[in-house]
């Protein structure tokens, strides 16, 4: 199955995005992609048009888990998550930084060995630092990094064998890391307790 993962350059306008992602899809699909997976764009959450849905996925896949924003980081979020067992996992987490977006791709190398075999990033690239979108698109397979976005490229692709292998047995779900967690804590009004390390006097 041939996998095309938009990383979509953000626009000035909701239409513009609009336009962009349906270019973006349908060279994907021209160019033999039999899934397109999109990301969240900002400017089309709350505009009156309607957002462009990722391509039906081909029945050999099985289940698929969607998470976005922190979800893809809550670790209570994960747990239930993993009782599903999917079989695929995508992440779309809307980087607010570019700390955040390898945090978020250290994470989803993880739970390749843990939650689901086969775990998409689907990012958007061009925002300000503290804003949605800055990059990270991947396809990892079982810890594997197939597919990676070095840059704004506008998709990539990834050739993966279905129906998906998954880990056996599967690690532990990972432990989040701090960043992500204080990220959580932030938007959820809270303030993150971190344990404080005695200085060295010696």
């Amino acid at each position: 199955m041939r996998i095309a993962v938009v990383q979509h350059r953000l626009r000035a306008t909701p239409s513009e995005d609009m336009s962009a992602l349906v270019a973006a899809a349908n060279r994907a699909v021209a160019e033999g992609a039999q899934w397109v997976v999109l990301p969240t764009v900002p400017s089309l959450e709350t505009s009156p048009e309607p957002f462009l849905e990722a391509s039906e996925l081909p029945v050999l896949v099985g289940t698929v888990l969607q998470l976005s924003g922190d979800e893809c980081a809550d670790a209570d979020r994960l747990t239930r998550a993993a009782q599903a067992s999917p079989d695929v996992a995508v992440l779309r987490p809307q980087s607010e930084n570019d700390l955040q977006s390898e945090s978020f791709l250290e994470v989803a190398i993880a739970l390749s060995d843990s939650l689901a075999g086969l775990v998409i990033i689907a990012e958007c690239v061009g925002a300000e630092p503290g804003d949605p979108g800055h990059g990270g698109s991947a396809v990892i397979v079982l810890g594997e990094v197939v597919a990676e976005a070095l840059g704004d490229e506008e998709f990539i692709f990834a050739d993966v064998a279905v129906p998906i292998t998954q880990p056996e047995p599967p690690e532990p779900l990972p432990v989040i890391p701090l960043l992500l967690r204080q990220r959580i804590a932030f938007h959820a009004g809270r303030k993150l307790e971190v344990p404080e390390y005695p200085s060295d006097i010696s």
